[in-house]
């Protein structure tokens, strides 16, 4: 009877902690309408809102991957059903793209106005989080 008991324990465990394994993706429209007739000071504050938000997703999601290498151990070691707690959705870097694509289309539109230019801090963040991840290599060792 308590083999059953701890049998029903470990399935509830295991679908409670799967449903914390990410969330849905909330992607960004590109164009907003009224896009083309806002000028160069709107355009701009568009373009850092937008770029401000892409940033914090950037940080949430190296966030989410450190959170999963903690998990995986943990997983792999003491508790597998921590496994079903990694955060494998792609929502924040879904969400990202929509933000360097809206972007760019603020980008065109200053570009049809004639505003100054609008340079982007995003691709220099991928690049910096991109080298950290190669510069930092997990290794999980089993004794």
């Amino acid at each position: 009877m308590k083999k059953i008991y701890a049998a029903m324990a470990m399935i509830a465990v295991t679908m409670i902690l799967s449903g914390c394994a990410g969330r849905e993706a909330r992607p960004v429209a590109t164009y907003k309408h009224g896009d083309e007739t806002l000028n160069c000071a709107q355009l701009r504050r568009e373009a850092e809102k937008s770029e401000n938000a892409a940033i914090k997703l950037y940080k949430d999601h190296n966030d989410a991957h450190d959170g999963n290498v903690v998990m995986g151990t943990v997983g792999a070691v003491l508790f597998w059903p921590a496994l079903f707690a990694l955060d494998t959705s792609d929502a924040e870097k879904v969400e990202m793209e929509g933000h360097k694509e809206r972007i760019e289309s603020l980008q065109h539109w200053m570009d049809k106005k004639n505003c100054p230019a609008y340079k982007s801090k995003i691709d220099q963040m991928e690049k910096e989080i991109d080298t950290k991840r190669r510069a930092a290599p997990v290794e999980t060792k089993i004794d």
